[in-house]
């Protein structure tokens, strides 16, 4: 039987062992920091107000007032880096390179404004041009291990795991007790397939700051992938210990112990993350998944139905549905499931997911029994 969940729907994604490039971003300034011009009140008003709505996150009205008030100080770098922040909240990353240019064209020595166009172009995609902002942000700052460590992330997205490891090694250099630096370290080695040295660094990293647990869970899935399950079994108890309230992080532990076929215990997982977030889409998808790989139709039904609620227009959960409903004998339910499934697929232009859906009709009206059965 195949089981099918549509994309994520919310943000509890699965933290991978990869770095994210680490941002340095100024936010938006208020007026009583800003070189305003004489007799501007006007852009006071604006840069005050922007602030107000940043710290309210309502970035994108804060981003139009702070546009507002580079038309009236273009020569004012910080609003351009604020604007750059306020583009980097709402993930468009295009945008906030160019406003982070704008701010290093006027202050061409602040090296954070070079980090931050470095992050901006390394998340849009650009990593040549990423590279080079973070290289210059090194020369204007060369201690500071945070553009270190940006560098040797875009390095590795290049496949330059030699240069990486050189950056980090010149970080360490500078620190040698900086966590982040070993992280990043693991997540290299990771890359490399390398368990052992992975290992050695998550591991280093956990000594420095052994609170972390997305550290532990980092060290969990490596231990996994090496065969030493009750290495990984102790990291993950671990893990969750340290933040027992954090429902992302009970989510994850269940996608690592799902990917290693450890059902019982991802499910009991996933079950922690929704007595903590009852509303998360992608915690409930997750429990219907496991529902229906252990056949447990009934739970699966009463998962999915919820589901039905909470994502009425994601066609991968009525299909699952269709699947449960199928495994019950509910076989007229389950044609309306499949039935749902196959217009929204087609509504949503995915036409593999509509033929998907089609071929479970085809099968039931093929194979057509007393409808009766049905519970």
């Amino acid at each position: 039987m195949r089981f099918v969940f549509s994309k994520p729907l919310l943000g509890l994604a699965l933290a991978g062992t990869l770095l994210t490039v680490p941002a340095i971003v100024a936010r938006p300034l208020a007026a009583g920091h800003a070189q305003v011009p004489a007799n501007s009140a006007r852009l006071a008003d604006l840069l005050q107000r922007g602030r107000d709505l940043a710290d309210a996150g309502d970035y994108a009205e804060a981003t139009r007032l702070y546009e507002q008030a580079a038309t009236l100080d273009a020569r004012n770098a910080r609003i351009y880096s604020g604007i750059g922040y306020l583009q980097i909240q709402q993930e468009n990353f295009g945008a906030a390179a160019e406003a982070y240019q704008l701010a290093v064209t006027l202050e061409p020595q602040n090296p954070d404004y070079h980090h931050a166009l470095g992050h901006s172009l390394a998340q849009a995609g650009n990593n040549v041009a990423a590279r080079q902002a973070y290289e210059q942000a090194l020369q204007l700052a060369p201690e500071a291990v945070e553009h270190y460590l940006g560098l040797g992330v875009v390095l590795s997205r290049q496949n330059d795991y030699v240069g990486a490891l050189s950056v980090y090694e010149r970080a360490l250099a500078i620190n040698a007790s900086d966590p982040q630096i070993y992280r990043a370290i693991g997540a290299l080695q990771v890359q490399q397939g390398s368990p052992d040295g992975a290992i050695q660094a998550f591991e280093q990293a956990i000594a420095l700051d052994p609170t972390d647990a997305q550290l532990q869970l980092k060290l969990a899935r490596v231990y996994f992938e090496s065969g030493h399950v009750t290495e990984a079994a102790s990291a993950l108890q671990t893990a969750e210990r340290l933040n027992p309230r954090d429902a992302g992080l009970h989510y994850q532990t269940g996608q690592l112990l799902q990917a290693e076929d450890r059902w019982d215990e991802a499910l009991s997982a996933y079950k922690q993350a929704a007595s903590i977030a009852p509303q998360s889409i992608e915690v409930q998808a997750a429990i219907g998944e496991v529902l229906l790989v252990r056949e447990d139709y009934l739970l699966a039904i009463v998962t999915y139905r919820r589901l039905t609620e909470l994502a009425p227009q994601n066609p991968g959960v009525y299909f699952n549905l269709g699947l449960a409903l199928q495994g019950r004998d509910r076989l007229g339910e389950a044609r309306r499931a499949f039935g749902t499934a196959r217009d929204l697929y087609t509504s949503q232009g995915d036409g593999e997911g509509a033929t998907r859906a089609e071929e479970r009709l085809q099968a039931l009206d093929n194979g057509r029994e007393d409808e009766d059965n049905d519970e």
